[in-house]
């Protein structure tokens, strides 16, 4: 075989051990699961070239169809779930949703947007919004993820102070030991008056839970956030504003675009927005402990 092509296939190889590193597997049941998942995507594609119903509709890109793509999580499958155009999921057309309808960003004056761990939907979304400067950066190189223009330690974010207009932080410090060194970080690079959405999965528990190290079942998160998360924000220098507007949509909108129904929480800083929380809490959060770490 000429190198030429023997490097090449190295190269592919290499690419389908990360892929299948995505998928956590360790038990004959993570296989099984996986074949599942794997059926399932096919299942939907095959329906939805035989006959198009537009039922659901992705905020993100416009795209419609009959159901979106499944998402495989350690040990489940979350049905229609991903966007099969853009990839955005249930969390990412939400938050871009929001974006737009509390906060107008497509028509805002031109903004720097620093995009952490950037997610494919979102980020086509931004760059297609007129006005923006989009900068978008992570530590890892997943093989499944979006673009980035630099690989940065949220902890150590290599920016000047105030430089940005908006931050999108979704779903990151869950990954991150030190959580309070990263906040501290987004705070130094948020303009005074901008404002940041730092998204995490908080679970219905008093206090945050550490783990020490990363748990491989729980998608290698560091920790369980409860509802302690705000104090951390509001100790990092932040104004909190905790938003349910997931809760006010109408179900029909819920439906239709497969949204999770889960609290915004919108952070800000400078002498107009001092250190605190704005609104609270819903009585009941969406994700519900199951056991105890």
């Amino acid at each position: 075989m000429p190198i030429g092509r023997w490097r090449g296939l190295r190269q592919k190889i290499r690419r389908a051990r990360k892929v299948l590193s995505y998928f956590h597997l360790q038990t004959p049941r993570d296989f099984m699961i996986v074949t599942q998942f794997l059926g399932l995507t096919l299942w939907e594609t095959v329906k939805l070239r035989l006959r198009n119903r537009r039922t659901v509709t992705c905020s993100c890109c416009g795209w419609t169809g009959n159901v979106f793509w499944p998402v495989y999580w350690v040990e489940q499958i979350e049905r229609n779930a991903r966007c099969p155009r853009c990839y955005a999921e249930q969390r990412h057309r939400l938050v871009w949703r929001y974006l737009c309808e509390r906060w107008e960003l497509g028509g805002l004056p031109p903004a720097r947007v620093l995009h952490v761990s950037p997610e494919r939907g979102i980020q086509a979304a931004l760059k297609a919004s007129p006005g923006v400067r989009y900068v978008a950066v992570d530590l890892t190189a997943d093989p499944l993820a979006a673009a980035t223009d630099a690989r940065m330690d949220i902890t150590a974010l290599a920016f000047a102070d105030q430089v940005f207009d908006v931050i999108i932080c979704n779903h990151v410090l869950e990954h991150i030991p030190d959580d309070r060194r990263a906040m501290a970080e987004l705070r130094r690079v948020l303009k005074d008056g901008g404002y940041a959405i730092v998204m995490v999965p908080i679970m219905d528990i008093p206090q945050t839970v550490e783990y020490g190290r990363a748990d491989p079942r729980e998608w290698d998160h560091v920790r369980r956030y409860g509802r302690d998360y705000l104090l951390r924000l509001v100790e990092a220098g932040f104004q909190v504003t905790v938003d349910n507007y997931a809760y006010e949509l109408p179900d029909a909108v819920v439906t239709r675009e497969a949204l999770y129904r889960e609290p915004i929480f919108v952070v800000r800083k400078g002498p107009q927005h001092l250190p605190g929380v704005v609104g609270a809490l819903p009585d009941r959060l969406p994700w519900q402990p199951t056991d105890e770490k």
